[in-house]
């Protein structure tokens, strides 16, 4: 699902910063670093939360 809405902005030439849930499963992190791996560095950035 995330992967709609990150493709079409680094297409239009945009940056990304994905923050995902705690609850979210972790295919959207390796996602993330696939990204990393194939675009140039900040194009694509993931945020992680941490409970207290």
């Amino acid at each position: 699902m995330s992967a709609w809405k990150i493709a079409p902005a680094i297409a239009a030439g945009n940056a990304m910063v994905i923050k995902p849930s705690e609850l979210t499963s972790l295919s959207l992190l390796e996602l993330s670093k696939i990204f990393a791996k194939a675009l140039l560095p900040g194009v694509v950035n993931s945020h992680l939360q941490q409970w207290p």
